[in-house]
């Protein structure tokens, strides 16, 4: 409950800013913020409490540091998965760790 007062007071704020564009809050197990970075042109996704999520984005850092071909293959991927509407995991279809995940 702490959690979803959080996000909807953080959401509020975001539609105030100037850089962002499309903020709405999905209520799912994990409330999460969606919106357009007018700045960076990037989706953007924030969560609040979500120890699983901190660990996978570390892990996914990790990974592209490993090697510099992962970055540019994780866009092209990524811009591949959205233009056949297969990108959104709280819509029924696959989360981009996912689709990451099984790329690597």
């Amino acid at each position: 409950k702490k959690s979803r007062n959080v996000i909807t007071r953080l959401a509020s704020c975001l539609r105030r800013q100037a850089f962002c564009a499309n903020v709405e809050m999905i209520f799912a197990k994990v409330p999460i913020i969606k919106f357009f970075d007018k700045i960076s042109s990037c989706d953007v996704d924030i969560n609040i409490n979500n120890i699983v999520g901190i660990k996978n984005s570390f892990l996914l850092r990790s990974i592209s540091l490993a090697d510099d071909r992962i970055p540019p293959l994780v866009i092209a991927l990524k811009a591949w998965a959205k233009s056949h509407d297969i990108n959104s995991a709280f819509m029924g279809s696959l989360s981009s760790y996912l689709l990451v995940t099984m790329m690597i």
